[in-house]
């Protein structure tokens, strides 16, 4: 009878029940769930980002232009020797090969049917430039009339 109201506050207006204790707990558990979640997502990202930093940090890059003998862009593809890594050259003849393993590689360049090695020296965490590769069209390749 203690938490029972007084006369005095039914006089204002019947009292308000006192809070469900079990819908408390309900939304305890839930914010809990929540933030138990967002621990798990943040820890999930900054994984992530730590493993591409290590390797980002343990690989270089390579770029350049693929050009004709009076400077015209060409489209070609652009790989690292022995690897699957493979780029098309842009609009503008442009690539980069990126997370490549550091040390001494022979990129290579192949247009019309051609290749042509260039050699690189790559370091950790550097976008090394090759300059302009140029290349001469294949005379097998001539359209015709």
């Amino acid at each position: 009878m203690e938490n029972s109201p007084s006369l005095e506050q039914y006089k204002q207006g019947i009292p308000e029940p006192p809070p469900d204790p079990a819908i408390r707990r309900k939304k305890l558990r839930i914010a809990i769930g929540i933030l138990a979640g967002l621990i798990i997502v943040l820890s999930l990202v900054y994984f992530v980002v730590q493993r591409s930093a290590a390797a980002a940090a343990n690989s270089g890059a390579v770029t350049g232009r693929v050009v004709l003998a009076d400077g015209t862009p060409v489209l070609a593809e652009v790989f690292l020797a022995g690897s699957e890594q493979v780029v098309n050259t842009d609009a503008d003849g442009r690539f980069t090969l990126a997370n490549l393993p550091v040390g001494q590689h022979k990129i290579v360049v192949a247009f019309e049917y051609q290749g042509q090695e260039v050699a690189v020296d790559l370091s950790a965490g550097v976008l090394t430039d090759i300059g302009s590769v140029t290349v001469e069209p294949n005379p097998k390749m001539e359209t015709a009339p």
